[in-house]
């Protein structure tokens, strides 16, 4: 869901959340795991408080509230906002948070709740810790649209058509429903994983399985696009049961990390898994801290100084023979001179043209594995 690293942004607000849910008594891991699906879907991923109008594309996630405005302005006029009857973002009442509030009746009902001026100083909804707050209370007492957590069962409902399901909590119909519970089965996979929980603590005992079995079930997660599950080596450690809890989450399955015949048949079943936005679009500045682009850069710089170098000194060395071959004095014998002494330079020009290609090359190869989940 994060890419290659979780940057600091992303660690910090999902930290807050966390927090904000221990400050509030919210401690049933299915609530908590709804909570941050719902937070990485508004914010793109980013996790942290954002203003509305800011997107997981831009570079400034903090831009002035007169730029928001305009934003705002602009999109109405141009009709893309059909749901506003009136512009409530003119006196600054636009999105703020992680799940931003707007509206000058909201920020006042939910400055009221946390006894937080949010009127006089709406800025402070940007606050990680107060914007936490904003969302795990919002969520847990039905302060956004009436609806709160403890109107559905989970996981079940997060299967439940629009008018039922419990992305009304905090959004309407907007077609997002399907998304946010694969990103809720996947944060739960991962609080399994970590041992949170009363029921999550209760696990069976290790199972033996053999090296055959192992092997074929790593390979069926290569294949269905989760490169995560490492090398296909037949050993069942908590890298490969990790994985085998994620492709459960993700296909809406009892999570157990645990190879059984139901697992095998919707493994073979399943349908490739999509890589997310973030993932299918990246570009070689997004995996500069991989290995693989590491040597793919090393090489091109190798190639680019054997290249800088071997044009320099040919030029050097067959710069006298050359002025013969264009003064037209024993033209022939002139030209098998210069060549004859630029021969060594030429050689070092086409490798570092090569090591240049080869180098951009490899990294473009890494790059569209990365993006369809052939490498991690």
């Amino acid at each position: 869901m994060f890419g290659p690293r979780l940057s600091q942004p992303q660690v910090t607000g999902i930290e807050a959340i966390l927090d904000a849910c221990f400050r509030y008594g919210v401690d049933d891991p299915h609530h908590v795991c709804y909570i941050l699906a719902n937070v990485y879907r508004e914010t793109g991923g980013y996790m942290f408080p954002i203003k509305e109008t800011v997107y997981a594309s831009h570079k400034d996630k903090n831009p002035s509230d007169k730029t928001v405005i305009a934003r705002l302005n602009k999109a109405y006029v141009a009709g893309k906002l059909p749901w506003v009857k009136n512009p409530y973002w003119e006196n600054g009442w636009f999105g703020r948070g992680q799940l931003q509030i707007t509206h000058k009746s909201n920020y006042e009902k939910m400055g009221k709740r946390l006894d937080v001026d949010l009127v006089s100083h709406p800025e402070k909804a940007l606050d990680p810790n107060i914007s936490a707050d904003i969302a795990v209370v919002g969520m847990s007492e039905g302060l956004f649209t009436g609806k709160k957590l403890s109107d559905y069962k989970f996981p079940d409902d997060v299967e439940n058509p629009p008018a039922e399901n419990p992305r009304r909590i905090v959004n309407g119909k907007d077609g997002t429903d399907e998304q946010v519970a694969g990103y809720y089965r996947t944060f739960y996979a991962a609080m399994k994983y970590a041992g949170v929980g009363k029921e999550i603590l209760e696990v069976a005992p290790t199972p033996e399985y053999s090296r055959d079995v192992v092997r074929s079930v790593q390979q069926l997660l290569r294949d269905k696009g989760y490169p995560e599950v490492g090398e296909v080596d037949g050993l069942m450690g908590e890298r490969t049961r990790n994985v085998i809890m994620v492709f459960e989450a993700n296909n809406g399955l009892p999570i157990k990390g645990e190879i059984s015949d139901e697992l095998l048949a919707h493994l073979v079943k399943a349908p490739p898994r999509l890589m997310s936005p973030k993932r299918a679009n990246a570009t070689e500045k997004d995996l500069m801290s991989s290995k693989s682009v590491k040597q793919g850069n090393w090489l091109k710089k190798i190639g680019i100084a054997v290249l800088t170098t071997s044009g320099i000194g040919g030029l050097m060395d067959g710069s006298g023979d050359l002025q013969e071959v264009v003064t037209g004095v024993n033209k022939l014998n002139a030209l098998f001179g210069a060549l004859g002494s630029l021969s060594p330079w030429i050689i070092g020009i086409a490798a570092g043209g090569a090591a240049i290609y080869f180098g951009g090359n490899f990294i473009r190869e890494q790059v569209q594995a990365y993006r369809e989940g052939r490498h991690v």
